[in-house]
């Protein structure tokens, strides 16, 4: 089970590296392998961080809508929960 602290962590992570996907997709691709290889995220919370990156990149592109948005990240979560 994953807890608030660090579901707010992976949450915070993916917004930042979703800002940078938005702006500027090759420097994304660097970001998210520094983060990978910095050590401060396992495996598994890195994965989750890439799903929501992507997901919120698609809001704030306005391909999905904040209520599905919402959704759809609820369900990242019971999915990792799940394979836990």
């Amino acid at each position: 089970m994953i807890d608030k602290a660090t579901r707010n962590k992976l949450k915070a992570k993916a917004n930042e590296l979703s800002d940078i996907c938005v702006t500027d997709g090759e420097k994304f691709a660097k970001c998210y392998d520094d983060m990978y290889n910095s050590g401060e995220f396992n495996c598994g919370e890195c994965f989750i961080i890439a799903r929501l990156a992507d997901l919120y990149t698609a809001i704030k592109q306005g391909i999905i809508d904040k209520t599905d948005g919402a959704k759809q990240q609820s369900e990242i979560f019971k999915i990792i929960e799940l394979e836990e």
